[in-house]
C-alpha cells in the first residue's frame, strides 16, 4: 500500500484499488484530471459541503461522516485507553 500526500487530498493506492480523500476545494483542477484514469477510483469527503459544491457536480464522491468514522475506529480497537474513551459515547447526561 502506498500513501501519497497531496496539496488538495491523501491519496492511498494500491495495485488493484485507489482511494482518494479529498481536503480541499481545488483537488478538482490540480489532481482529479492526473487520478481520474485509474480504474477502481474511489473519491471521499469527509465534508458534506463537497458534495453540494459545484465544482464536484460530475464527480462520484462518497461521504463519511467523521464522527461515524471515528467511533467505527473505537470500536475495533485492541487498545484498552481507546476502549475506555469509546465507552464514554455511552455516558448520558441528564
Amino acid at each position: 500500500m502506498i500513501v501519497t500526500p497531496r496539496d488538495y487530498s491523501i491519496e492511498i493506492s494500491k495495485s488493484e484499488i485507489t482511494i482518494v480523500i479529498i481536503l480541499y476545494s481545488g483537488f478538482e483542477l490540480n489532481e482529479y484530471l492526473e487520478l481520474k484514469n485509474r480504474i477502481n477510483l474511489n473519491l471521499i469527503s469527509l465534508s458534506k459541503i463537497i458534495l453540494e459544491m459545484c465544482e464536484f457536480e460530475n464527480m462520484h464522491i462518497k461521504y463519511i461522516d467523521k464522527l461515524a468514522w471515528l467511533f467505527a475506529i473505537l470500536d475495533r480497537s485492541d487498545f484498552e485507553i481507546i476502549r475506555k474513551v469509546n465507552r464514554l459515547k455511552n455516558l448520558q447526561i441528564n
